[in-house]
């Protein structure tokens, strides 16, 4: 209790008790007049005054001392909660990890497969590693299990397997798992600049949540479109694709075979060469006829891009591939015919 609160609690009691016995007596022997009868009124109201000044006086002191004693029960149980909502968190995290070493031992297990080593050579950027193994299994079957245990965004593995005499590449992009398998060459996994050089066999990429694999196959019940239709589309999605000096002449369909001719003649060669120029028209035109929707795509089968006397290009269904960002023609360097 605050000290003068009860100073004043105690002497406004008092002062009642006194003043409240005066009136009493003077009434009785009658000699109260209007003067004492004021001078005892106003007493008795300081008296009383004193009584509720030392009162609020000690439990607005009590309130503050429990404010800064005792912090509120709400505030603390907020934050037990939010403490409790952190606590999945941390068991996930942990699951996370066992899940992950769980998913190494069965790679070990069924495929031989450990930690991956560093590269001895070569490797500039410290995210290269290399898997050594005598499986008979190809390594696009566990590509995903293996990028989940040991890989993270942005990373490049190669899988060397002897016995298949094959080399894997995976790279995790935007999480995707593209896997690049070639020709084994004696030696490539001692040297990050010389690794994955050998012949392709393989392309395929793969979706890491759900682990499916992902194709440029188109769904067949879309439907074709009749020529009028995909020519049409066509002339709409190219326009734009060529630059200054450079003319799109004729857009053709024969029934499998879509036709798309190109003039050079006028074009900017300061920069770059005539065939420097049509081999980038090439990726900016096909990548526009790629993104039409299924219907266009299941019209036509293959895709000429013609320059005249420059050459030309011709582009089968073959060579579409989907990294899971679109379609798009995967053609050597020297299609250009």
């Amino acid at each position: 209790m605050n000290t003068f609160g009860m100073l004043l609690f105690i002497f406004g009691s008092l002062a009642f008790w006194v003043i409240l016995i005066i009136f009493i007596v003077r009434k009785v022997r009658k000699t109260n007049t209007k003067k004492s009868g004021l001078i005892s009124l106003i007493c008795l109201g300081a008296a009383f005054a004193g009584i509720i000044i030392g009162v609020a006086t000690t439990d607005t002191t009590n309130k503050t001392v429990q404010r800064t004693s005792e912090p509120p029960l709400p505030v603390l149980e907020e934050n037990a909660e939010d403490l409790n909502k952190e606590v999945p968190g941390a068991q996930e995290k942990e699951t996370n990890v066992d899940d992950i070493e769980a998913l190494r031992k069965m790679l070990e297990e069924k495929y031989d497969i450990t930690e991956p080593i560093r590269f001895p050579d070569g490797d500039t950027t410290g995210k290269w590693r290399v898997e050594m193994v005598a499986n008979g299994t190809a390594p696009s079957k566990y590509a995903v299990d293996y990028a989940r245990a040991y890989m993270q965004e942005g990373d490049i593995h190669f899988i060397v397997n002897l016995s298949l005499n094959t080399t894997t590449k995976l790279n995790i992009l935007l999480g995707k798992l593209s896997v690049i398998t070639t020709e084994y060459v004696e030696k490539e996994y001692l040297d990050a600049r010389v690794i994955g050089s050998g012949m392709l066999y393989t392309e395929q990429y793969f979706d890491m949540d759900t682990g499916e694999e992902i194709k440029a196959e188109a769904d067949p019940e879309a439907g074709t479109v009749d020529e009028k239709n995909l020519i049409t589309a066509v002339k709409y999605a190219i326009e734009g694709q060529v630059g200054e000096g450079e003319k799109i002449t004729g857009v053709e369909f024969d029934g499998s075979n879509l036709t798309v001719k190109i003039d050079l003649s006028n074009a900017d060669t300061s920069i770059l060469s005539t065939e420097m120029i049509a081999e980038s028209r090439i990726s900016s035109i096909t990548d526009a006829i790629l993104d039409l929707n299924n219907s266009y795509y299941n019209t036509w089968e293959t895709v000429t891009v013609d320059f005249g006397s420059v050459g030309k290009a011709v582009l089968d269904k073959s060579m579409v591939k989907d990294q899971g960002l679109g379609r798009f023609f995967d053609f050597p360097a020297d299609i250009l015919k």
